[in-house]
């Protein structure tokens, strides 16, 4: 059963945009840390690791309640699309294929 998620109206209107940017900028900042980090230490499975990316995708799944992404799509924009760097494609609730390079690309296949 799906459910429709609204958004307080408390948030300014470019919230949704700017809590996908800041999320894409964190994961880029995360990704090149422990890429370094990799280098050093030769591994990726250490708890602070572990950690780090978990605390990272709870605050994704609790924006997404936020931006009314009700389909998982930032998720899947973030971690199966590279935030959009993959330009992969995804069809959206008509059915129609779209790729997704963008957040506002993201906001529109959301709001589709």
């Amino acid at each position: 059963m799906k459910t429709t998620t609204t958004r307080p109206a408390r948030f300014p209107p470019n919230f949704r945009l700017d809590t996908i940017n800041e999320l894409v900028k964190t994961y880029r900042d995360l990704s090149a840390v422990w890429d370094d980090a990799a280098k050093i230490f030769g591994t990726h499975s250490s708890p602070l690791y572990k950690s780090t990316w978990l605390a990272y995708e709870v605050a994704v799944k609790y924006a997404s309640i936020y931006i009314g992404d009700d389909s998982n799509r930032l998720s899947w924009f973030i971690f199966e699309n590279n935030c959009g760097w993959e330009g992969r494609a995804t069809k959206d609730n008509t059915g129609k294929i779209r790729k997704i390079r963008t957040a506002k690309q993201l906001l529109a296949l959301i709001d589709a």
